[in-house]
């Protein structure tokens, strides 16, 4: 008997959902940078953090020339020693700290560990004058493909929302309007997610380009870290599973894909025993060949596809190429009805660290969240409510994100 097996579940409320990757974490982190911003927590427990770069409460008057300069440790190893991060504002005082929430939960995003003191603090504008912004510089990266992670813990706050981009040492092909999604600690509908709710995001980083952060100020919140690091792809790619749930817009334009499992409208009865399961190949060489995906649900007749928006824009989340029908199309309930759900299991994947990536193009739609988690063949630990945060193509405020909202979770999966 094979006990090697974990399963890992999905459930997506009112579902909408384009597709999702699995893959396995790098087992390399060389270029890694780690920031904390916000130093009240590690003083309050009185620990000090040897492996992440602390930026503590800071004025302007701080520095010798007025330029709130900082350099970032590579901890992947110390190969990029020349990292800086630049912070300006013209009218702000600089930067305080603050958290009245204490969840005290150690987590990991995009494959790395982040201690509760780092979560649970966090650095605001000084003032937090609504409608203002500091921007954060970040220089020197060397060229290649990085991962970049934001995140708040606070979980008492509004939805937070900032804006990034790489560009040149001005800032060049800066965004006009909020393209992270919410990474606070709090969804959409107000209801708090102590685990987080991460934005993780994937840029090249060519010969002189800058990493920029624009930190939107809404009079509540702040940000509490941000995690940098260099992709591998060699070694990312280590058992990948990649679904295209819907072939709608794959069928308009002629495109058969053959580097993903595409799932077009489909109904429980297409299947003999009424069981809706699917074999899942894996896209990295073939090496776990017996993962299953099956879905279920006691009422709907299945699901079907749609979508009225084509943005026709391929895009890169955590460093698989998705081209455009993948994005622009999804598949839904069959009926969609308000409060309903569908449960996806997906079986028999290998021991190891998996990063999870689930998305949803449209971009006409409204916040669009989940529940995701790990348990046994029945289901085990299943939360209570979603914990996906929005992965739609639009943001908190009902504005369009034409690149998508990616949401990207990093799961330890067991034996059994």
């Amino acid at each position: 008997m094979d006990t090697k097996r974990n399963t890992a579940y999905w459930t997506f409320l009112a579902i909408l959902i384009a597709a999702f990757s699995i893959m396995f974490a790098p087992t390399t982190h060389a270029g890694l940078f780690k920031i904390d911003f916000g130093a009240n927590q590690n003083e309050a427990d009185d620990v000090e953090l040897m492996d992440w770069d602390v930026i503590p409460t800071w004025t302007y008057d701080d520095f010798d020339d007025g330029n709130a300069v900082w350099n970032l440790t590579d901890f992947g190893g110390g190969a990029d020693s020349d990292v800086t991060l630049t912070m300006t504002d013209e009218d702000a005082l600089g930067m305080t700290g603050n958290n009245p929430t204490h969840e005290n939960l150690d987590v990991v995003y995009d494959g790395v560990e982040v201690p509760y003191v780092v979560k649970d603090d966090y650095l605001y504008r000084n003032p937090d004058t609504a409608g203002t912004e500091i921007l954060v510089d970040i220089a020197n990266l060397n060229p290649g493909r990085y991962s970049v992670t934001i995140f708040q813990g606070r979980t008492t706050d509004a939805v937070q929302v900032g804006r990034i981009w790489v560009g040149d040492s001005s800032g060049s092909n800066e965004p006009s309007a909020p393209n992270t999604g919410n990474f606070s600690g709090v969804d959409a509908d107000g209801q708090a997610v102590p685990e987080g709710i991460p934005q993780t995001f994937t840029f090249d980083i060519t010969e002189g380009s800058h990493l920029w952060y624009a930190h939107m100020e809404d009079n509540s919140g702040g940000i509490s870290g941000m995690i940098i690091r260099t992709l591998v792809q060699a070694q990312t790619n280590t058992g990948l599973f990649k679904m295209d749930f819907g072939a709608n817009q794959n069928d308009a334009d002629g495109v058969e894909l053959e580097d993903w499992d595409v799932f077009p409208d489909w109904t429980f009865e297409e299947f003999d025993d009424g069981n809706a399961v699917w074999n899942l190949r894996d896209f990295a060489g073939g090496a776990d060949s017996d993962v299953t995906l099956t879905i279920t649900d006691d009422e709907a007749q299945g699901m079907i596809g749609n979508n009225p928006t084509h943005e026709n824009l391929d895009v890169i989340y955590d460093t698989i190429d998705v081209p455009y029908v993948v994005k622009d199309d999804y598949l839904y309930r069959n009926p969609d009805t308000a409060g309903t759900e569908v449960k996806f299991r997906i079986s028999n994947l290998d021991p190891g660290r998996y990063s999870v990536t689930i998305f949803e193009g449209r971009t006409t739609d409204a916040v669009q969240v989940g529940r995701i988690w790990i348990g046994d063949v029945n289901g085990s630990n299943e939360p209570t409510s979603p914990n996906t945060g929005d992965f739609s193509g639009v943001d908190g405020d009902g504005q369009a994100i034409p690149e998508g909202i990616p949401v990207t979770f990093s799961f330890n999966i067991a034996d059994g």
